[in-house]
């Protein structure tokens, strides 16, 4: 083989990898695209209150386990290809996922407007309500000392739920 033909299919064979990568990479964000859309926002669905929040739980720590091995089953994408296009990571497209269908995550990507205007705003006005009922209730039947150590676990409590639950950005404007 001379040295033209050596480089010619050199050459050739780095544009069809290219070419399979894109492929691959895009086959990928499909993928996760389908997953939340057939399997996470179905089970979510018809669900409220705490079990809404324990499948959302249930499914973020499904996606974060799926997202870590597929990016460790296509780290060659990761070290070559992506680097090579200026692309996303993939275990960044695995989570930005969530953020593109309104779902919070815990890495602050993407637009947070739909978790502020369709979940958190609600969220903090009902429970303000609830705790102003319940400080009503404890000043009128408990002493000083059992108000206080009460309003105490309820913050406890609180903080508890938005490390499981919420954006951390929520727990500044709960508690």
């Amino acid at each position: 083989m001379d040295l033209y033909a050596a480089g010619s299919y050199k050459a050739n064979d780095d544009f069809r990898r290219i070419t399979g990568d894109s492929q691959l990479y895009e086959k990928y964000r499909e993928t996760l695209d389908e997953y939340i859309t057939s399997t996470v926002l179905p089970s979510l669905r018809e669900k409220q209150d705490d079990i809404l929040l324990q499948e959302f739980v249930k499914r973020w720590e499904n996606n974060k386990i799926m997202v870590r091995w597929l990016a460790r089953f296509f780290h060659y994408l990761d070290c070559y290809f992506i680097a090579r296009r200026s692309l996303p990571p993939l275990h960044q497209v695995g989570m930005n996922y969530f953020q593109r269908f309104g779902l919070p995550g815990e890495f602050g990507m993407g637009k947070m407007d739909p978790y502020r205007e369709d979940f958190e705003e609600h969220m903090l006005r009902e429970t303000g309500e609830y705790y102003s009922r319940k400080a009503s209730s404890w000043i009128t039947e408990d002493n000083y000392s059992d108000c206080m150590s009460k309003v105490e676990e309820s913050v406890k409590m609180e903080k508890d739920r938005v490390s499981h639950y919420l954006q951390s950005s929520s727990e500044k404007k709960l508690t």
